[in-house]
């Protein structure tokens, strides 16, 4: 991961890093707990580097969760009142007092005004309403789409889903506020800008609907669209969720790690999924009956 954060810094800079591998002996692959790997990775080369290059390495914790979480604390402001009228109930106005996406300021045509955190929507949606959806996790502000009407606990509800370009490029590119540079392929969204410039990316879950050239970088990917997608049902008078499922994938972007030694660079070019997540409201009566219905 380091070494491709510091992917295209100096000769003399990746020559420092290169010293300080060798000195403390670090691995390129380490062997570590869940809770670790999640809330508390840390390696002797954060200390140091942190030390010598506070700008370089800004944090000493990686923890993928620790990272995501350290800063939750946010202020935001919604429309709630009736001079807003319905079409802005519970919308974002400002978000740090800002209508721009967090990290990219007004370099980005795209912005967090008028989209909601998924704790409610707007009332009286139709079945041509679009959805914004804000995801602080993944660095951008999301549509959902109509797909269906559906009968949830006696009363009729409209099912919205994120579709499947989601983390796709745009055009026309000088546009796409995801691209990263050298640009990302399809199925792909960089979120470097929410997390220190770290070379991330977020997908959907198992590489769901991105570009094939992704499927080889690792084994073991089974892309299911009932698993994978994201999906939330709505009562549309109220705009209240009855259900959903955000599902999102964080990815390492290993760049071409050429001036490092022979052991980091073979891990050059590649995507590597780090973890997914599912961010759900659902029945617990229906969990209870789904996880019977599993174990039988």
């Amino acid at each position: 991961g380091m070494a491709s954060y510091l992917w295209d810094h100096s000769f003399f800079t990746k020559f420092a890093f290169n010293l300080l591998l060798r000195s403390l002996q670090s691995r390129s692959i380490v062997q570590t707990t869940i809770n670790d790997y999640l809330w508390n990775f840390t390696d002797p080369i954060l200390d140091v580097a942190q030390t010598v290059a506070p700008s370089l390495v800004p944090v000493k914790n990686m923890g993928i969760l620790h990272r995501i979480y350290s800063n939750f604390e946010d202020l935001v402001t919604v429309y709630i009142g009736q001079q807003h009228g319905h079409e802005k109930f519970f919308k974002i106005d400002k978000y740090e007092g800002s209508e721009y996406l967090p990290g990219y300021g007004d370099t980005c045509e795209d912005k967090i005004v008028n989209s909601t955190e998924g704790v409610a929507y707007h009332q009286f949606l139709t079945k041509n309403s679009t959805l914004l959806y804000w995801r602080k996790t993944i660095c951008k502000v999301t549509p959902l789409y109509y797909e269906k009407t559906v009968r949830k606990y006696g009363v009729d509800a409209y099912r919205f889903n994120l579709p499947n370009n989601t983390y796709d490029r745009t055009f026309p590119s000088f546009l796409d506020c995801y691209i990263s540079n050298p640009p990302l392929p399809d199925g792909l969204s960089d979120v470097s800008k929410c997390y220190y410039d770290f070379p991330m990316a977020a997908s959907f879950p198992h590489f769901l609907y991105g570009d094939d050239m992704l499927h080889s970088y690792v084994d073991g990917l089974e892309p299911n669209e009932e698993k994978h997608d994201s999906f939330v049902i709505v009562e549309p008078t109220t705009g209240l969720p009855m259900e959903s499922r955000a599902r999102s994938q964080s990815n390492l972007v290993i760049r071409k790690l050429s001036g490092f030694n022979e052991i980091v660079d073979r891990f050059s070019d590649m995507v590597v999924p780090m973890f997914w997540a599912e961010y759900e409201v659902h029945d617990q009566k229906e969990k209870k009956k789904s996880a019977k219905k599993q174990k039988d």
